[in-house]
């Protein structure tokens, strides 16, 4: 099981009232059978030092880059049926986007993982279907353009 599709991803950011959301997604998504993952699973990790566009310096974020892969490393190693299809770095928060098959095989290794990172705060939130994705990781129109004009440079 690949937790984390190894091709075609994208980034882009959009502001909201609470400032700046950076966003890394994978491009093909939106090809994805929905109904094979039905839940969506929002791994929230609180940055310690955040900068003033609320993301992590350099050496946080080499960090928080290495608790994301122990979590896929774990959730493949269990075969649990899951997909990471974006990450958003926004206000002092890096929040793991995953649409999941089955919330049972999917919690314990996300609990164990909390257990071995206890020294950062985190929080799971878990929604019905795919819309928080399509809300805040997918591209509107308008960032789409902007990605494909970034890609002609």
């Amino acid at each position: 099981m690949n937790v984390v599709p190894d091709h075609n991803w994208e980034s882009f950011h959009y502001e909201t009232d609470d400032g700046l959301v950076f966003v890394a997604f994978h491009a093909d998504a939106d090809k994805l059978d929905r109904g094979k993952y039905p839940f969506c699973a929002r791994i929230i990790i609180t940055i310690k030092r955040p900068n003033p566009n609320g993301g992590p310096d350099r050496d946080e974020a080499a960090v928080l880059w290495a608790m994301e892969d122990r979590l896929c490393e774990l959730l493949e190693k269990q075969s649990v049926s899951c997909q990471l299809l974006g990450r958003l770095t926004h206000a002092g928060v890096r929040e793991l986007v995953f649409q999941v098959s089955d919330w049972g095989p999917f919690r314990p290794p996300v609990g164990l993982w909390m257990q071995q990172h206890a020294d950062y705060a985190t929080d799971v939130s878990e929604h019905d279907g795919w819309d928080f994705y399509f809300q805040s990781v997918w591209p509107s129109p308008q960032s789409w353009m902007l990605i494909q004009d970034r890609r002609v440079r």
